[in-house]
């Protein structure tokens, strides 16, 4: 067990991996003056995983000159390491500190290794000292709750860690599955649509009476596929329907399904056939430090070889207008990031397809993909979804 030296950065994960990864016996972290604040949780994050006792900070690192920075190291740090091999992390920080952490120590005489970690393709990189550089695949040592700690959060709950929600999805699985199959059906999506409406004004997001029975009528009385469904969610206990256009719930728990909860439980079921390491649905997490801080949650979120992807469902009509879309796209990238940092992929799958009269993208889909954000939408999420979550799996883009 070495002393590894890492630079506070306010993307975390990256000084987390290779700590994780090589377990040292003791940690320094170079703090400059923008990243006090990012470092002292830092410390906290480590001293967590009761696996290593000194963590040290060495404070008020000059953020910029590099002859400056350089001379800090030499007097806050220098004197401190072991005389013996330890490893460098040149990850964090700016260009400016990597550079001075390497020139100052490269040449120590201890055999000491210089690391970089390469997150988007899952690599450890070794600078050359004495020996040649080389690299190596980054070994899987992230969990979802290390990642949500690592981004200073706090795992909450997740409804896939309750084995009764598993069998209730599973139960139904195809139901689901029927739907997914036939979203670009003209009379399903108006069923889904009608009923997405419906439970709205019923429960209002589960905010009016969410256990009290409600019944309404369709707009229009169901036809073709649109009644193999009713039949179907009908004959599992989730509507009751006699025909015709009146349709009634027993509560807001058992309306949801129908209402939109039908497409994270059929992303839940594919991806759960692709092998992920971690897949949450109906994740809810919190700040570490904020009591006060909202509650964050993610349809499904998924953990694989250090990587993070954050999913968002929407099976109403109204994903379809710019402005509602607009701030779905904002709310994924904000928790996504509070999740799993910058790196975090994001996907967003829409029941109906996100298309303007003419039959052209929404303003709004341009935007998602200046934010990175992947989607899945209507026909495509059977067609292509999961190739899309097969893609993120082995290269970790999407």
């Amino acid at each position: 067990m070495r002393t590894q030296i890492c630079i506070a950065t306010g993307q975390p994960l990256a000084n987390l991996i290779p700590i994780l990864h090589l377990q040292p016996s003791a940690v320094f972290v170079v703090v400059t003056k923008s990243m006090r604040v990012n470092a002292k949780e830092f410390k906290k994050i480590i001293k967590d995983l009761d696996t290593i006792d000194q963590v040290y900070l060495l404070d008020n690192c000059p953020d910029t000159d590099l002859n400056a920075i350089a001379e800090f190291l030499q007097q806050q740090l220098a004197h401190k390491l072991p005389q013996k091999s330890c490893v460098f992390n040149l990850t964090g920080g700016t260009k400016l500190h990597s550079f001075s952490l390497y020139e100052t120590f490269r040449n120590r005489g201890f055999e000491d290794e210089f690391i970089y970690v390469d997150t988007n393709n899952q690599l450890l990189e070794y600078y050359p000292t004495v020996q040649a550089s080389h690299t190596e695949a980054l070994p899987s040592v992230l969990t979802a709750k290390d990642t949500l700690k690592g981004m200073g959060k706090t795992f909450i709950k997740a409804e896939s860690e309750n084995s009764a929600w598993c069998d209730m999805v599973k139960e139904r699985e195809s139901l689901t599955h029927f739907i997914a199959e036939h979203i670009d059906d003209e009379n399903i999506r108006q069923l889904i649509g009608d009923i997405n409406g419906m439970v709205g004004r019923l429960y209002n997001g589960g905010k009016t009476n969410p256990n009290q029975p409600n019944s309404a009528e369709l707009y229009q009385k169901p036809r073709g596929r649109a009644v193999e469904l009713l039949e179907q969610a009908h004959d599992l206990g989730l509507i009751d329907w006699h025909e015709g256009k009146a349709v009634a719930f027993d509560d807001y728990k058992q309306a949801r399904y129908l209402s939109g909860i039908w497409l994270e439980e059929y992303v839940w079921l594919i991806a759960n056939e692709l092998g992920f390491e971690e897949i949450y649905a109906g994740l809810t997490f919190g700040s570490q430090q904020q009591s006060n801080e909202a509650i964050n949650e993610i349809d499904l979120f998924i953990q694989h070889q250090n990587m993070t992807l954050a999913v968002e469902c929407k099976s109403a009509t109204s994903a379809k207008k710019a402005d509602t879309s607009q701030d779905m796209f904002h709310k994924l990238t904000g928790v996504a990031n509070r999740a799993g940092g910058l790196t975090c992929g994001k996907l967003f799958v829409s029941a109906f397809a996100l298309k303007d009269r003419k039959g052209d993208d929404t303003h709004s889909v341009y935007h998602a993909r200046e934010q990175k954000i992947k989607i899945v939408q209507a026909e495509q999420i059977v067609k292509d979804l999961p190739e899309v979550l097969r893609k993120w799996k082995d290269v970790g883009r999407l």
